[in-house]
């Protein structure tokens, strides 16, 4: 029988080999009293399901091999010197064993146990007669996470029968397999779960940004007085609270720039460690805010996908360096509750994953539920360039609104924004532009749209629409960047009897802030909206017959960025400032959907290795606002018609390197 909800009295790790795993404080189950051995080490458990497949040795290396095949928890350290659990319907009677699995039994030291019950299959560690799940513990080589979160089994308001753990605990453990991390990040076997409809996500391992509350869990927000005054919180998140209900796995808390501005190393960081970039020679810069979030997906494969924050470029500086996916969903599309807000005219989630189809995942749970253009599109030999790594859920399968547009008919160039000075990433960007036309037939657009203001500007307004801006996105981040914390600076003085302390780069940004007015807010808010009504107008281009405009925007540096240089200020560009009008704030200004695309690899001669590495090239699509699946839906599909590679690895490299303009090899199905 199924024991009831019986935590551990104390936290357990177990070595098999050379990896470490947590025994998991939950009983899963409890055999009867004679059938294990008392023992007060836990024993490595494998239980398997045969069905009605007769018990032989072949039927389970069978399963052993699919385990391997599919769980990184799960190794063959498990199946030796333990016990193995057959379950078999109708507590079906095995009968006499083969002599082969007699032998193998012996020799590895396993008992075998059989057992009526439909437990999930995988690795477990029995304590006594008592089942526990075997979660694996990565070391943080990269110290990306903040903290790493265990479910509170303690917690009396989760039961077995509610499979969303609303409640967590901080693991903080010094990793038992690698001295140079201080942080281990338990994961559980992927085969515990299976997706189902009601739970697309089971099993999909996420890590979360430190702005996004987590029940049980400090939100830290990069700043150790914030961490102080506010501690543990009892709310989680409302986008996490739903990946949760969908089965998710949350696995930790990634760190980022204080407040979610953009500390970067190597001396803003003052209150954490910033985190390694895996990229090139290991000693790139992480970006920031979303710094964690970013190289969690670039050097781990244990991590399906991250959730972050994009304000001013929060995600896209992250995604670009890191040479990741990315997609900074439209302003308003999900709700931010349970989310620290930095700038709310600005604050947009952000979703970052190695594949496209990891994003249109994530945006199933967000996004009206329309078909990703492009898709479908494609022949069934493209459609396997596009590959379907990441499992959750299909994407939801409706057929277009009449009032949304289905097609885009437009594809701008924008000529204030490029040529690119490096020659490199402009040719890739070129090559980039050239087959997204090539899928949608159709030619890009330049367009200056500085001389289209000019030409169409709203009565009133000036003919400059860098004038027009002048600072107003400047003030409006400024100004709510400093006054949304104004009840933390009054709170922890009055508990603490002193000040907080925030970085020098921070302070500088606060004081900034400080300075602009209410008046001042409220003439860039209006001046904003001007802006927003004009674009969509005659930039979107949104027809009667489906039709809609996207758009290509720079992003990224086009080689090394070292963490160890101390950034140059801007003040001796020789470039007119364009004020407002650049391509981190028009995007946050307009609230569109923002999709960050690997496109490919930029040789450099590294100070650090002496080697020739690659730094990531990426470029970046934005598109009407709601449009969020069609942009991703119709990157995959270009990539995927064009033989170009939509997955990247995790490491120094973002794709395999290959001969030609974007040193990447083609799509695995397209090698000759």
């Amino acid at each position: 029988m199924p024991t009831p909800f019986q935590p551990l009295p104390q936290r357990l790790i177990v070595q098999l080999g050379d990896i470490s795993y947590l025994v998991r404080n939950r009983v899963e189950y409890e055999l009867r009293g004679d059938a294990l051995t008392l023992d007060a080490s836990p024993a490595p458990v494998v239980i398997l399901s045969l069905n009605n497949v007769p018990l032989s040795l072949a039927a389970i290396h069978n399963k052993f091999a699919q385990f391997e095949a599919k769980d990184d928890v799960f190794n063959s350290k498990f199946t030796s010197g333990g016990y193995l659990i057959v379950q078999q319907p109708n507590n079906q009677s095995s009968g006499q064993l083969p002599s082969d699995l007699k032998n193998y039994l012996h020799e590895s030291s396993t008992k075998l146990l059989t057992l009526n019950e439909s437990l999930p299959e995988g690795p477990y560690f029995a304590l006594g007669n008592r089942l526990h799940q075997a979660w694996r513990l990565y070391p943080d080589v990269l110290s990306a996470f903040a903290v790493a979160v265990v479910p509170d089994d303690d917690d009396t308001t989760t039961t077995k029968a509610s499979p969303t753990l609303k409640k967590y605990r901080a693991f903080q453990n010094a990793a038992f397999t690698d001295a140079t991390a201080a942080v281990s990040v338990p994961v559980p076997s992927r085969l515990y779960t299976e997706k189902t409809s009601e739970q697309p996500f089971a099993g999909v391992r996420i890590a979360i940004k430190d702005n996004m509350h987590l029940c049980g869990i400090v939100t830290g927000l990069g700043n150790r007085a914030y961490a102080e005054l506010y501690g543990k919180q009892n709310t989680t998140a409302k986008y996490v609270e739903t990946l949760q209900n969908k089965g998710a796995v949350i696995v930790g808390k990634t760190k980022m720039s204080a407040f979610a501005g953009s500390e970067v190393p190597p001396n803003q960081c003052i209150d954490y460690f910033p985190p390694w970039n895996a990229r090139g020679d290991g000693y790139q810069g992480p970006s920031g805010s979303s710094s964690g979030a970013a190289a969690v997906i670039a050097g781990y494969p244990w991590i399906d996908a991250s959730l972050c924050t994009d304000t001013s470029g929060s995600l896209r500086f992250p995604a670009s360096c890191h040479g990741t996916w990315g997609h900074r969903v439209t302003w308003g599309d999900v709700s931010m509750e349970g989310i620290v807000p930095a700038v709310q005219l600005y604050d947009n989630l952000g979703l970052l994953a190695r594949t496209p189809e990891q994003i249109q995942g994530l945006l199933s749970l967000i996004s009206p539920e329309i078909e990703p253009f492009g898709r479908d599109q494609l022949s069934p030999e493209e459609t396997s360039v596009v590959g379907e790594r990441f499992d959750p859920p299909e994407i939801p399968r409706r057929s277009l609104p009449m009032s949304l547009p289905s097609h885009p008919t437009r594809l701008i160039y924008p000529t204030d924004w490029y040529p690119l000075s490096n020659t490199n990433q402009q040719l890739m960007t070129e090559a980039f532009v050239q087959k997204l036309g090539d899928y949608l037939g159709i030619n890009a657009t330049k367009l200056s749209i500085l001389e289209e203001w000019e030409r169409t500007a709203p009565a009133g307004t000036d003919p400059s629409l860098i004038e027009f801006l002048d600072m107003s996105a400047f003030t409006v981040n400024g100004y709510f960047g400093y006054h949304n914390f104004d009840a933390f600076r009054q709170e922890y003085r009055e508990k603490f009897g002193k000040k907080p302390y925030v970085s020098p780069s921070h302070s500088a940004r606060w004081k900034r802030g400080a300075k602009w007015t209410e008046e001042q807010r409220d003439q860039s808010l209006a001046k904003i909206e001007v802006f927003r009504s004009w674009w969509k107008e005659h930039i979107w281009n949104l027809s009667d017959d489906g039709g809609y405009t996207i758009m290509v925007v720079p992003q990224g540096r086009p080689g090394a960025n070292y963490r160890d240089r101390t950034a140059k200020s801007s003040g001796g560009d020789s470039k007119p400032d364009p004020k407002s009008y650049d391509e981190i704030f028009v995007t946050s200004m307009l609230g569109c959907p923002q999709l960050v695309v690997p496109i490919g690899q930029n040789p450099y001669e590294s100070e650090v290795s002496g080697l020739v590495e690659y730094a990531p090239i990426v470029t970046t699509v934005i598109g009407p606002p709601n449009f969020d699946k069609l942009l991703v839906g119709l990157a995959s599909a270009t990539l995927g018609k064009a033989g170009w590679p939509t997955s990247i690895l995790t490491g120094p490299l973002m794709f395999e390197k290959g001969d030609n303009e974007r040193n990447t090899a083609p799509a695995p199905n397209q090698k000759l």
